[in-house]
């Protein structure tokens, strides 16, 4: 009688976790799909029914990261910085380990803040979590060159173009940053680099380096 008792104690018990293993696997497949459609929003131009929709996600589940990381990027392009950079804050005190929420985060700094300390500190931040994370490699080079530092801008697009050799991009910025120090010969060889992989070169920059190589 006890043992009867007991396994039918297991089995309900079994069969409550069960209940509650299945309403946790809904509602993580309701979340991603809300998130989809708010990542679809953004790329229509919809950036307040992405907004909504992200909000929705949060109210449901006010511990996902994910949603406050792609708010924020809804944020960036309805032109509120400052709420962007509260939901990727969110996003890294929930997931400290969220490299993609530095970055994010670091963008805005950078570009829209001028804020080149608290950048580098986010770009650094997401290459220390992701350490083959190019884009924060080419971000925070950026970041250096706008302070003046160009080898260090110069060292992070070394490490850019060794993670993706095919990185126009990264070749242009580092050209640049080889004309600011006076080095027109390696410009002149990343100009190329940058223009054999597709990279549009501005003709300003071409005319400042022409001039102060003496071509």
């Amino acid at each position: 009688m006890i043992r009867k008792s007991l396994i039918v104690f297991i089995l309900t018990l079994f069969a409550s976790t069960a209940n509650v293993d299945t309403v946790r696997a809904v509602d993580a497949n309701t979340e991603s799909e809300m998130i989809e459609s708010g990542i679809s929003y953004n790329a229509h131009g919809q950036f307040k029914e992405a907004i909504s929709e992200f909000d929705k996600i949060i109210d449901m589940n006010p511990k996902n990261a994910i949603a406050y990381n792609y708010r924020g990027y809804s944020y960036i392009l309805s032109g509120d910085f400052d709420r962007a950079i509260m939901d990727y804050t969110k996003a890294i005190d929930l997931k400290p380990l969220y490299a993609d929420a530095y970055y994010n985060r670091g963008m805005i700094y950078d570009m829209y803040r001028s804020d080149r300390e608290k950048a580098i500190y986010d770009f650094t931040k997401a290459i220390q979590l992701k350490p083959k994370f190019e884009e924060a490699y080419l971000s925070r080079g950026c970041a250096y060159a706008k302070s003046g530092k160009y080898d260090s801008a110069i060292a992070d697009y070394n490490k850019a173009i060794a993670i993706n050799p095919n990185n126009g991009e990264a070749y242009y910025n580092r050209a640049v940053s080889y004309y600011s120090k006076g080095e027109c010969e390696k410009a002149w060889e990343d100009v190329n680099k940058a223009e054999s992989f597709g990279c549009e070169v501005h003709p300003i920059f071409i005319k400042n380096l022409k001039k102060a190589s003496g071509r």
